[in-house]
This record gives C-alpha cells, sequence and structure tokens, in this order.
C-alpha cells in the first residue's frame, strides 16, 4: 500500500508512516508492478479523498494503479480529484448477465442428465441478481427440492407447472442469513424525540418511513442501481395510499450510517441521488423476508 492510516485518537492520525512518501513512490515505481487497490468502495470518502491526490502524484512519477471497485462506483476515483479525469482507462465488468447465468443452470443440469424447464431457469436467472454463486445456490436448492435420489436422475425432470419459487428460496436463504443487516435497515437510527410516522401498507400492517425502504427495495423487479424518482414509484405498490409517501430524501441521508465502515450491503449516493446494491447476496435475503412479511 502506498500509506497506512495510523490508529483513531493518536496523535499522528492520518500522517504518512516513513519511509517518507517520496522514497517510498520511487521504490513502487522502480519495481515497475501496478499498486492493486481491492473494495475501493469499502474505503472512507476521507480517505479516498486523500488517497486520490497521492495517486495523481505517484502516477506522474510512473507508479500505475489498478482500482477495483464496484460497477456503480467506477467513477469514484475521478469524483475524488476531478485532476484524475483522463488519466483513467475503465474495464467494466459489470455483474454478470441473465444469459450467462442462466447456462450455469442449463449445462449443470444437463450434466446430470436432469431436465429441466427453460422457463424456471428463467426465474432462477433473474432472481439471482447477477451472482453466479447465488446461481449455483439456487440450482442446488432447486436439484434438492425437486431430484428423488431413489431414481436414475436421466429418468427425472423438473416442469415448471409444479415448480413453486417459494420454496426454492427458502431453502436458498438459509445459505445468506443477514438478519443483523435487515435488522438494521428496517429498523433505521436509534430514535430521539418525536416518534416517526406511521404509513400503512398495502397488506394491512403500519410501517415507519425505514420499513416502507426496506420493502420497496425489495418489491418486484430487483435491481442493482436505482434512482430516488425510481423509488417513489415503486413505493406506490407498497403504500396503500401510494401518494402519501415519507419524506424518503431525508430518511436515505441517514442510510449509509446505519452500517459499519466497509460492511455497507446498500448504499445510498447523495450525488447521483442513487441506491446501488452492493452486496447481492443481502438483496436475496432482504427480497425473501420482505416476501414473507407483505405475502
Amino acid at each position: 500500500m502506498l500509506y497506512k492510516q495510523t490508529p483513531k485518537g493518536s496523535a499522528a492520525e492520518h500522517d504518512w508512516e516513513s519511509p517518507p512518501r517520496a522514497q517510498m513512490i520511487e521504490e513502487i515505481a522502480k519495481l515497475g508492478l501496478p499498486v492493486i487497490i481491492d473494495d475501493f468502495h469499502y474505503i472512507e470518502h476521507e480517505v479516498q479523498r486523500r488517497l486520490c491526490q497521492q495517486m495523481k502524484n505517484a502516477a506522474a512519477q510512473g507508479v500505475r494503479f489498478i482500482v477495483l471497485n464496484t460497477p456503480q462506483r467506477g467513477d469514484d476515483p475521478i469524483r475524488n480529484n476531478q485532476d484524475l479525469a483522463g488519466r483513467f482507462f475503465a474495464v467494466n465488468v459489470n455483474f454478470w448477465e441473465t444469459g450467462g447465468l442462466k447456462e450455469i443452470g442449463t449445462k449443470g443440469f444437463q450434466t446430470l442428465e436432469v431436465k429441466v424447464d427453460e422457463e424456471i431457469l428463467n426465474v432462477l436467472s433473474k432472481e439471482c441478481l447477477g451472482s453466479p454463486q447465488l446461481m449455483q445456490t439456487l440450482c442446488l436448492e432447486l436439484g434438492r427440492e425437486y431430484i428423488s435420489l431413489d431414481r436414475p436422475y436421466s429418468h427425472q425432470a423438473i416442469k415448471a407447472d409444479g415448480f413453486d419459487w417459494a420454496r426454492v428460496r427458502q431453502r436458498a436463504v438459509r445459505s445468506y442469513d443477514h438478519t443483523a443487516l435487515y435488522d438494521k435497515l428496517k429498523n433505521g437510527p436509534p430514535r430521539r424525540g418525536q416518534a416517526r410516522n406511521s404509513y400503512k401498507l398495502r397488506n394491512g400492517s403500519d410501517g415507519d418511513v425505514y420499513d416502507v425502504i426496506a420493502y420497496t427495495l425489495a418489491s418486484d423487479p430487483p435491481f442493482l442501481s436505482i434512482d430516488l424518482d425510481h423509488i417513489r414509484k415503486r413505493a406506490e405498490t407498497v403504500l396503500s395510499d401510494g401518494g402519501n409517501q415519507p419524506n424518503f430524501s431525508a430518511a436515505l441521508d441517514q442510510l449509509n450510517g446505519l452500517f459499519e465502515t466497509g460492511h455497507k450491503p446498500v448504499e445510498y449516493d447523495e450525488e447521483k441521488r442513487t441506491i446501488n446494491i452492493i452486496d447481492p447476496h443481502f438483496y436475496f435475503y432482504l427480497r425473501t423476508k420482505a416476501a414473507e412479511t407483505l405475502g
């Protein structure tokens, strides 16, 4: 790494460690190897800003950087330092497309010689939210639910007319237990003073603004990035009175503070006014738990 922070509260907090930066940059440049910064989206914004300042200086001396980030946050280095514009080359490796995800199921069940209706694989490839790992889990649980071990696989088929997505989802979600993060999202920040406004949901229950946000994010269709205007539109399907909506902007401003630094499964980008799904596995858990509650 180009630098390392000292512990919070220390007198030298945020100071650069020895050897001096100039010497360190010179040594890295001599190696001719790039500096890889993984999970850039988990770095605190102030540290990102300082890091990007030093990246520009180091690049001028021959150091090259590879910054690994989520697709929705690929422009973070430039947003933190406009001088980096034109100095970055983006290699955009997005979440998997449904076609490639579907192929996981197609080839897997072909190997087992189990026939699975294409309609079922279409559902799984949509609901796995761009994650090949989640697609594999869904296929595994589909097989556990419908394939008998007492008969040859080649004699078996999984038909769309007998397919129960809710049962497969319930089996799969056991591999992705995010109860604590889910509770943080639904409960919101600690309440101080006046109670939050309550809103009537379409299933007849009541919820505050953070309940509405959770259920709105979980509503169909699934997404990996969505802007505030579309959040308001989706909320109409969650609230019994779609026109009476909470103040989403104020609540979303508090969203990032609900989670520990480096463990944000979902994030609100205030500048772009978008919500980004950072962890598809958490989003799968969120959608499953919301479906159980709202029916």
